[in-house]
């Protein structure tokens, strides 16, 4: 049996590994480092952009409050008179006739001209399967939009109301 005795110490890893595992180490924390940096730019665009919006939104609240006054008689007098060039009474009741399926009938209507032209709808029909086929065609309609039915009376022949607003042609 052989011992060993000699006061040489054993390298425990070759230096080339520490090199390697040292140039790794810093390749690494150099990549870090330019992830933090573009993060920090983004973030400051990110802010410098919500601060452009925020200026951009504020102008255009600023220019809208007066559109959001009440305005003039005499400009609501000239929208009503505009709307009811555009949609005159027999234009309107034209358009709904066409919509009326066979079982059912308008026994009312009541055109309201103001900002928009609102419907109020008196209808009869024989059955609920009448009417709801009206509803369909009403909601169908590009010319009306908000229909709404209101309360019905199922005895004998349905009854209902129903409101809806009128768009004239060319309006989206």
């Amino acid at each position: 049996m052989s011992a060993d005795f000699s006061t040489r110490t054993r390298a425990e890893s070759s230096p080339r590994l520490v090199r390697l595992g040292v140039v790794i180490g810093a390749l690494l924390l150099a990549a870090s480092a330019g992830q933090a940096c573009r993060a920090v730019a983004a973030r400051s665009a990110a802010r410098s952009e919500l601060a452009t919006r925020q200026a951009d939104l504020a102008e255009l609240r600023r220019r809208l409050g007066p559109l959001e006054r009440p305005s003039s008689p005499e400009a609501t007098l000239r929208r009503q008179v505009e709307l009811t060039a555009r949609a005159s009474p027999p234009r309107v009741l034209a358009d709904l006739a066409t919509l009326v399926p066979p079982g059912a009938a308008l026994d009312r209507v009541v055109l309201d001209y103001t900002d928009e032209l609102g419907l109020e709808l008196r209808v009869e029909a024989r059955t609920p399967a009448d009417y709801d086929r009206l509803l369909e065609a009403l909601r169908s309609s590009d010319r009306l939009k908000g229909v709404l039915p209101g309360p019905e009376t199922r005895e004998g022949d349905l009854t209902a109301t129903v409101t809806a607003v009128y768009r004239p042609g060319g309006q989206p």
